[in-house]
């Protein structure tokens, strides 16, 4: 037996490397030349059987998937194959059961995951439907658009998909954003938008600020004031009250257009700083070259209709012979202007304060702006203006239901 070790050795390690050369082309060679190579491998089993499936031989597919499987009772191809055989025959509660195991077994076998998605919404499991349809998101970005679609489709369809929809959000899947944004192409996705920020809220994983931000300038732009008005006041940010937010112009993490939106663009530099002279104390700072059409600074409001007075604190660094900017309170839907105040100051080491009353009437007018607005000039004459202390408060007594 000694003897023959050497030999025996040399024939080992050239059936070796056969089955190192084998496998290759056992994996990628078309299916039919794969099956004379390597005929008792449950994988080349397995892509023979989905290969005669696809050329409708569905029976010879079964023949080979059971092979596949008495040999590899796990191996998914063929468990898929034949699922979905079973399925094409009518025998759906068999089809599930396979198919079931299979998805369960391989997150990467797509053709399982979605007729579970299928069969699942058919069986109104909406849990289960978008569990795997989460699988595919995750998998094929280049799918998420049409599993987007049944996501939005099956949560319009039947308000018991929300919830499901809303536990599958709250675990942060990496395609979120991607789906939330997908949601403004169409109108009618708005309460659809609306009960996911609601719901969401309750949840660890609220709307953070860019997806809030989304909805709230989407909503701003397309003239949703009711539906801002509701969403804002269920989720509280930012808070109701003050009227005005940040009106000590401090650095926060508020959410536009419920927040400063400062202007930025050729002529204009502006933004929240240390006051020079009580630098523990910040405010906005304006310079503005009097010539350029750049927004300085605005704020989204939702005011009720009614009488308001608005107050501040302004300092005028460097000013012009004339007036080179101005305050105003407008309302969003028409541009119908409430009131306006132009900033001036004799002395530029002191902050003068104002006040300025307008009223928001009772129709065209659920939300409104305050913007700072520039007055350019024929030439160019840089103006530096300061402002802090903004306050609004109501100051009649009735309050009229939106």
């Amino acid at each position: 037996m000694v003897k023959y070790l050497p030999l025996i050795l040399i024939v080992a390690a050239i059936w070796l490397a056969w089955q190192i050369i084998l496998s290759p082309i056992a994996q990628r060679a078309p299916p039919a030349m794969a099956i004379r190579v390597a005929p008792a491998s449950p994988g080349v089993l397995g892509r023979a059987a989905e290969a005669e499936v696809l050329a409708g031989r569905p029976e010879n597919g079964r023949r080979l998937a059971g092979l596949a499987l008495s040999k590899a009772p796990f191996n998914v191809r063929a468990m898929r194959v034949f699922g979905l055989i079973e399925a094409e025959d009518g025998r759906l509660d068999a089809a599930d059961g396979i198919l079931t195991l299979a998805g369960n077994w391989s997150l990467r076998d797509d053709p399982a995951h979605a007729w579970l998605v299928q069969q699942r919404l058919r069986q109104g499991n909406y849990v289960s439907a978008l569990a795997h349809a989460d699988t595919l998101a995750r998998r094929q970005v280049e799918h998420q658009p049409q599993v987007f679609r049944l996501f939005t489709a099956a949560a319009l369809a039947d308000p018991r998909a929300v919830g499901p929809l809303v536990g599958l959000l709250s675990k942060n899947p990496p395609w979120r954003l991607n789906y939330i944004r997908s949601l403004y192409k169409a109108p009618e996705n708005a309460p659809l938008i609306a009960a996911l920020a609601i719901n969401l809220e309750q949840t660890p994983a609220p709307f953070d600020s860019a997806e809030l931000q989304l909805l709230y300038n989407t909503w701003v732009r397309e003239g949703r004031l009711d539906g801002l008005a509701l969403i804002r006041e269920r989720l509280g940010r930012p808070p109701l009250v003050p009227l005005l937010v940040n009106g000590a112009f401090a650095e926060t993490t508020e959410t536009p257009p419920f927040a400063w939106i400062i202007g930025v663009g050729p002529g204009v530099q502006a933004g929240i700083t240390a006051d020079d002279f009580n630098p523990r104390e910040s405010a906005l700072r304006v310079q503005y070259d009097g010539f350029a059409s750049t927004g300085l600074a605005r704020q989204f409001l939702l005011l009720r209709p009614g009488a308001y007075t608005l107050t501040g604190a302004a300092r005028i660094e460097t000013a012009p012979d004339e007036p080179r900017m101005i305050w105003t309170v407008s309302c969003s839907q028409t541009g119908a202007e409430l009131g306006r105040y132009v900033p001036s100051g004799e002395d530029p080491a002191k902050w003068a304060s104002f006040s300025l009353e307008f009223v928001v009437p009772a129709e065209r007018c659920a939300a409104q702006w305050l913007r700072l607005e520039p007055r350019p000039g024929d030439r160019r004459s840089t103006v530096v203006a300061w402002f802090d202390r903004f306050q609004i408060t109501r100051t009649d007594p009735a309050v009229t239901p939106r």
